[in-house]
């Protein structure tokens, strides 16, 4: 408990509303009562004066007990004792996000998440009280999961909506701490990257040309760009710059319905190659002018998943040419490690995939980016030769850094 300084509480009015001025460990407090400037009113606020001065005297004030809502409980440490169970304040936050989601704060796709994982969680904790749940009893969670068994990647996803209610409650000052900031997710191991070599990019692009010339630009487009395969089959007309040669991602199609994507970096303008562009002007035949999106099936409408392509055509297609199967997703991967194998700039790269920050593209593509064979650095060739010819042959440096910052291309 802090030490105390007091004064007498006061009551004093503000308008039509009275509120109590107090000092609580040499910190001026004003906190409003619920009563009206009233006779009455103030016959109750003098009444509530004398027994918060009486508490503070005797070292039994409790900011949050006293004042639940006010802003000053977390300055003075201080939160509400709460007997409210896990099963009750779950229910609260449910409210919450689905509030959330209507305003538009919450994707439709992690609500429906957070609702599937709730159960489960419901079934191990409803019972408790909050303040009594430990990080022994969340381990054991998460170790009973385990052994059902469930995959370590599932078993974080389920922690999640676990932690944002924790997060709730502490909001709500039903906690005093919260005890999921010392839980951890398992760690995982990410999936194997098995990228394939260029002649068998070529081998692909090819064969669909020549017999599945529809899959062509789809498939191009997702050796040559990195964009995922949601991205892509989300692709409409409208988002096709030809003059700049670029396609502007802002949609994608996510348990086969069309979303925005999560992240900032995810919306994102793509440079496309010039192979790029010529299967896309060339897919215009198919579906331009007859449809928003660029790819449509045989109906005439977008592929809203990849799981009939890879039935239909991925999966007949590598088992002809005689390539190793590997699933749409390497594309991706494919895209990654070519562009670092040839030189691309890692921070181009990381921005065309729609990459948070480059270390992401380092880490995950260490491999390859240990790979690139070693140069001589370049910095003392542009400075002897180079800045020379900025300051003797009339150009101006900061023009020569604004050129350097044009669009990013391949």
């Amino acid at each position: 408990m802090a030490q105390v300084k007091t004064k007498t509480v006061r009551v004093r009015k503000d308008k039509d509303r009275l509120l109590l001025d107090f000092y609580y460990s040499d910190v001026r407090c004003r906190e409003y009562l619920s009563v009206q400037a009233n006779k009455e009113g103030r016959r109750y606020a003098e009444r509530q004066a004398k027994l918060l001065e009486q508490a503070i005297l005797d070292g039994n004030f409790e900011y949050a007990e006293w004042f639940p809502n006010s802003k000053k409980c977390r300055l003075f440490n201080s939160v509400r004792k709460s007997h409210k169970t896990f099963a009750e304040v779950a229910e609260e936050w449910k409210e919450h996000v689905e509030r959330l989601h209507k305003a538009g704060e919450l994707k439709r796709t992690t609500l429906r998440n957070y609702m599937n994982s709730l159960k489960s969680i419901l079934d191990y904790f409803a019972i408790y009280e909050m303040q009594n749940i430990t990080k022994s009893l969340v381990d054991d969670y998460k170790f009973e999961l385990l052994d059902k068994p469930l995959s370590k990647k599932s078993i974080n996803n389920k922690l999640t909506p676990l932690r944002r209610i924790f997060d709730y409650a502490y909001e709500m000052g039903y906690i005093e701490h919260n005890v999921m900031d010392r839980v951890k997710n398992f760690t995982l191991e990410l999936p194997e990257i098995e990228p394939f070599n260029q002649l068998e990019v070529q081998a692909i692009l090819n064969h669909l040309q020549k017999n599945n010339p529809k899959f062509h630009a789809m498939f191009t487009i997702l050796f040559h760009t990195g964009m995922r395969i949601g991205e892509v089959l989300a692709m409409k007309w409208k988002n096709f710059d030809e003059m700049f040669c670029s396609y502007h991602v802002k949609e994608h199609f996510t348990e086969k319905r069309l979303d925005t994507p999560k992240t900032k970096a995810s919306k994102r303008i793509v440079p496309l190659t010039d192979e790029a562009m010529k299967a896309l002007r060339n897919h215009k035949q198919y579906t331009f002018m007859k449809s928003d999106f660029i790819f449509c099936n045989q109906y005439g409408d977008p592929w809203v998943s990849s799981d009939n392509i890879m039935k239909q055509v991925w999966e007949p297609m590598l088992k002809k040419l005689g390539i190793a199967y590997r699933i749409i997703y390497q594309c991706r991967h494919t895209h990654a490690s070519l562009s670092i194998l040839a030189g691309d700039n890692l921070a181009h790269i990381a921005e065309r995939m729609g990459h948070k920050n480059v270390g992401t593209l380092i880490t995950r593509y260490a491999k390859y980016v240990k790979s690139v064979q070693f140069q001589q650095p370049k910095i003392g060739s542009f400075l002897s030769n180079s800045g020379h010819d900025l300051q003797s042959g009339g150009h101006n440096l900061s023009e020569y850094c604004q050129n350097q910052e044009s669009p990013i291309t391949n």
